[in-house]
This record gives C-alpha cells, sequence and structure tokens, in this order.
C-alpha cells in the first residue's frame, strides 16, 4: 500500500469516488471563479489608474488653458495704449513739419531737435510694447496647443478607464454567476440577492 493506509471497503469506493468528483468540480468551479474575481480586479485596477492619469492631465490643461487666457489678456493690455501713443507721434510730427516749413507766422522758436527725440522715444516705445504682446501671444499660442495635446492623453486615458471598467464589470458578472451556479448546485450557502 503505497499510500499507507488500508484500502476502503469496496461499497464505500463508488460513495468516496463521487464525493471526490463532486470536490474536484466545485474546487475546479471555484478556481475558476477566483480567476475570474482576480482578472476583474486587475481591470478595476487598470481602471482607477487611467481615471487617476486622466484627471491629472485635465486638471494640467484648466491650467495651461487659463494661463493661456492670461497671457493673451496681459498681450491686450500692453497694447492698449499704442493708438494713443502713435496719435502723440503724429502729433510731434505735426509739429516737426510745421516748425519746418519755414513759415515764419507758425515758427515759435522751438527747437525741432526735442521734438524729433520724443517722437523717436514714443516710436521706440510701441515697437517694445508691439514685441512684448507678440512674445505673450506666442508664448499663449504655445501653452495652448500644448494644452490641445493633453487634452488627446487625457481622451485616451478615460476612453482606457471606460474599456477597463467595463471588462471588469464583466468579469466580476461572469463570477458571480459562476457563484450562483455553484452554490446552487452544491446547496451549502445561501444564494445572493
Amino acid at each position: 500500500m503505497a499510500s499507507g493506509g488500508a484500502p476502503p471497503p469496496s461499497g464505500d469506493r463508488a460513495q468516496t469516488v463521487a464525493a471526490s468528483r463532486q470536490a474536484r468540480w466545485n474546487s475546479q468551479e471555484y478556481g475558476d471563479e477566483t480567476k475570474l474575481r482576480e482578472v476583474s480586479a486587475k481591470h478595476a485596477r487598470i481602471s482607477a489608474r487611467a481615471g487617476q492619469r486622466a484627471a491629472r492631465y485635465n486638471t494640467h490643461v484648466d491650467k495651461l488653458r487659463h494661463q493661456a487666457a492670461t497671457l493673451r489678456e496681459k498681450a491686450l493690455d500692453i497694447r492698449a495704449p499704442i493708438p494713443k501713443l502713435r496719435a502723440d507721434i503724429d502729433s510731434l510730427r505735426l509739429q516737426v513739419k510745421t516748425a519746418t516749413s519755414g513759415d515764419p507766422k507758425t515758427s515759435h522758436g522751438t527747437d525741432v531737435t526735442k521734438l524729433q527725440y520724443r517722437a523717436r522715444k514714443l516710436e521706440q516705445k510701441v515697437a517694445d510694447r508691439e514685441a512684448r504682446a507678440s512674445r505673450m501671444e506666442a508664448r499663449a499660442a504655445a501653452k495652448s496647443q500644448k494644452a490641445a495635446e493633453l487634452r488627446v492623453k487625457a481622451d485616451k486615458f478615460t476612453e482606457t478607464q471606460r474599456a477597463a471598467g467595463a471588462e471588469a464589470t464583466s468579469y466580476q458578472q461572469r463570477a458571480d454567476q459562476l457563484q450562483l451556479t455553484r452554490q446552487g448546485t452544491s446547496g451549502d450557502a445561501p444564494r445572493l440577492p
């Protein structure tokens, strides 16, 4: 006797085989159910992780959009005084023109060099403001572009979250059905609602 025990009586042998088969069947179903629940949990983790990443990306997208809008507003504020500066430049040029026209009635003895210098300074201010505003708009455009790229990634993770969540639910339902079937055949446990 390799098993180390006495052989079972021949009458009990049929019962033992049947019980062994039932135990094996139940354990196989239990193994399948456990495996289904493990796969369901894996998909649930993937879904949760994808949801977290999508939320992180969406937050970053919102920040970038806000920064881009702020930069555009600043560019508008920088460009706001430019029309007045141009009007002042035109006024100074008109004064220079009247001073250099040679008409003794309009010439009041003003120094044309000072007027030209003031006009040049105002032109430089206009150019500086235009350059600053352009740089800010370029930065705003870059942030908007980055936000669009991140939005695509966030949408990808949201889709992954939905798909993995659906898979997790599917595996969970299959495991529940298998458990109900197993409990219904063995009759040893109460049924789930």
